[in-house]
């Protein structure tokens, strides 16, 4: 009979207590649900996403994978490059060159100098007649010599290899590795498979962060293999 009186005389404020703790339980969730899934401006809504990088893993990955080259990588360069496939579709890593349907022309914006975007105009990127000869074409681009040289890293750590190409010259954006990375947790979401998230870490991100100050071409390709030599199994 007490704690009925008790209760009955403390009732707004046990309302206000239960209040505070659902909305403090709402935030924490909204808060951590945030940091799952990174927001990607500009980019299609999570149904398309999947749709676009479902069929990805179908056609491409048993290619990619059988060429021996990590999918979290490969996934998220092709979502990131494409913005999911609404940009050069029949080119969705962005390779330069010819293709086996042969080539478009682009204009690109590269970061060259670090802070310093610069509009190229003119640029031939290559043209596949399928996403699978797509695929292929993205594995003979890394089978490339500089690339080659650090196949070490991509058997070794995902991360480790995205740091290679984007270092050895696969793009020029000084803020390259980590929207890859972000993109990566985005695929995972959207396949529902978190091992195609990129392993990363605060030594990876301080690697990044070195060659992010360096311009981008021969002086950022050299740092790439001296900062990478101590997790390399062999020297190139």
């Amino acid at each position: 009979m007490n704690i009925l009186k008790f209760a009955a005389r403390r009732w707004p404020w046990l309302l206000g207590a239960l209040l505070l703790v659902a909305s403090t339980s709402t935030a924490t969730t909204r808060a951590a649900t945030k940091k799952k899934l990174p927001s990607l401006k500009r980019w299609p809504d999570s149904s398309a996403k999947r749709q676009w990088v479902l069929h990805l893993a179908q056609v491409a990955g048993p290619v990619i994978a059988k060429r021996g080259f990590p999918l979290s990588v490969a996934f998220a360069q092709a979502a990131g490059e494409s913005g999911w496939g609404t940009r050069m579709p029949d080119n969705p890593w962005g390779l330069r060159g010819i293709g086996d349907a042969g080539s478009n022309v682009i204009t690109t914006k590269e970061e060259f100098d670090p802070g310093k975007v610069v509009t190229q105009t003119g640029q031939k990127f290559a043209k596949f007649s399928s996403l699978a000869a797509a695929a292929n074409g993205y594995c003979d681009f890394l089978s490339g010599k500089s690339y080659k040289a650090g196949w070490d890293l991509r058997d070794a750590d995902d991360g480790l290899w995205l740091l290679w190409l984007w270092g050895m010259g696969y793009a020029t954006a000084s803020t390259y590795p980590p929207f890859i990375v972000a993109v990566a947790n985005r695929v995972a979401v959207e396949l529902d498979n978190p091992e195609y998230t990129i392993a990363w870490d605060s030594t990876k991100a301080s690697i990044a962060a070195k060659l992010s100050k360096v311009k981008a071409g021969p002086e950022r390709r050299e740092l790439t293999k001296k900062l990478l030599a101590p997790y390399r199994s062999h020297s190139a």
